[in-house]
């Protein structure tokens, strides 16, 4: 059986644009919230809790690389329908009296900010130290390569010699 690429995967079932979705959705809402539009405590709560389980499974797919793709792809399907449901669900639960929902909602979201912001410094400093490393490669490559060229200048230095020596 052929073995499936991810470009061949068709985009309305790729897990990404869900997640996409949700955050145009919830950026809509911050719009909404804007002009005044009052929205539910518990939804909010439901949207910090969502948006810390996407970028909690983001951070851990992007630390292990080295996870067979079938584990990690369900990992992930999971983790959205969670994240899905958190925002869909949560506001009909009465978990919660008010003020706990607004101590929640405050902690979850500063840990998904604190999590997103630790997120980007890692991949910036994993990107950093892979470019470094691919800039060394290439420098040691050269360095060989100037080697091959200095051997070769000698060589014809010396058939040059050799050269104005049969002249004589």
């Amino acid at each position: 059986m052929k073995e499936r690429n991810l470009i061949q995967v068709p985009v309305f079932v790729n897990s990404f644009f869900i997640v996409g979705g949700l955050g145009m959705g919830i950026m809509l809402l911050g719009v909404f919230r804007i002009f005044g539009i009052i929205l539910p405590s518990t939804l909010l709560l439901g949207i910090a809790i969502s948006s810390f389980i996407i970028v909690f499974t983001d951070y851990i797919v992007f630390l292990n690389r080295k996870i067979p793709f079938n584990y990690m792809n369900a990992f992930v399907m999971v983790s959205n329908f969670l994240a899905i449901g958190m925002v869909v669900c949560f506001p009909y639960l009465s978990l919660f009296n008010s003020e706990m929902i607004l101590v929640y909602s405050d902690a979850v979201s500063l840990m998904s900010f604190g999590f997103t912001i630790a997120t980007i410094g890692v991949r910036g400093s994993r990107e950093l130290n892979s470019i470094i490393k691919q800039r060394k490669e290439r420098i040691e490559a050269l360095e060989k390569l100037l080697v091959v060229r200095d051997e070769e200048i000698e060589f014809y230095k010396g058939l040059l010699e050799l050269d104005a020596e049969k002249d004589k």
